[in-house]
């Protein structure tokens, strides 16, 4: 069953980013029809956050100069999370972008031994984010990120609060 659940997953996944793909070209050839050159889209960004015990497929949107908005979706292996973080960037220089976050969600525990078991979790870490168009105007809109990361989720048969180190990728429409 969770084989089957995990496929319907990643398909649904495939055919979401590839829709946010084509709308993102769509939006940018309309706004050159129109000559909506005032209207930013670089504040969205979709790709993949990696912690040790968690990762997923992760959304992200600037709400200030300072803020941002993150949502993780972590459906893969047994332990799945659903993680929305707050990210205040705390400084910015040509090439690196500091920040730090909290966060909260909720992981589930789904294994054969149990009948599943959902705790709320908590988090905070700092990070540092580095655009590959620094490197040359010419590549894609890909940030890569690097972080230091605590939280905790307290299931009943195991404690998942730990230190980890994450890693993250996104493309930015």
């Amino acid at each position: 069953m969770l084989l089957k659940k995990n496929k319907l997953i990643q398909a649904t996944l495939v055919a979401l980013v590839s829709s946010a793909f084509a709308t993102s070209s769509f939006a940018a050839q309309k706004k050159d029809k129109l000559g909506l050159d005032d209207i930013k889209f670089e504040n969205i960004a979709f790709g993949y956050q990696f912690n040790v015990d968690s990762h997923g497929l992760s959304a992200r949107m600037d709400l200030s100069e300072k803020l941002s908005a993150q949502a993780i979706l972590g459906v893969f292996g047994e332990v799945s999370n659903y993680t929305v973080r707050g990210r205040y960037h705390l400084a910015t220089d040509q090439k690196w972008d500091a920040y730090a976050y909290v966060s909260a969600g909720l992981y589930t525990w789904e294994d054969d031994d149990f009948a599943g078991e959902n705790v709320p979790a908590v988090g905070a870490g700092i990070g540092m984010e580095y655009d590959w168009q620094n490197l040359d105007s010419g590549f894609p809109p890909i940030t890569w990120s690097f972080e230091l990361d605590v939280n905790t989720a307290d299931f009943d048969n195991y404690d998942y609060s730990n230190f980890s180190i994450g890693i993250g990728a996104h493309y930015r429409f």
